[in-house]
């Protein structure tokens, strides 16, 4: 058995957009350094904490900005709109 993918299709362009209209109103922050993978060495224990995953993009969107936000998804896909925000853990 072969799984095809197909990257152009609808309902995955609609699952995309409702994950990033989350973040809607965020600004886009530019940086000018670039981080690299720690060696081991004598400073590595420094940076100890730091993972493959890399280091997170900073969220200056507020509570109420991203309920906000949600509940603009939930109405428009015809889902249950959200009374609070319980965590900015979402799961996709």
């Amino acid at each position: 058995m072969k799984i095809k993918f197909t990257f152009d299709l609808d309902f995955q362009r609609d699952a995309i957009n409702a994950v990033a209209d989350i973040f809607e109103g965020q600004d886009m922050l530019q940086t000018n350094f670039t981080v690299i993978p720690i060696r081991k060495g004598p400073q590595s224990d420094l940076f100890g904490k730091q993972s493959e995953l890399g280091i997170g993009n900073k969220l200056d969107l507020l509570d109420d900005e991203l309920l906000e936000n949600i509940r603009k998804i939930q109405l428009k896909h015809g889902l249950k709109q959200t009374d609070t925000l319980a965590s900015r853990d979402f799961t996709i």
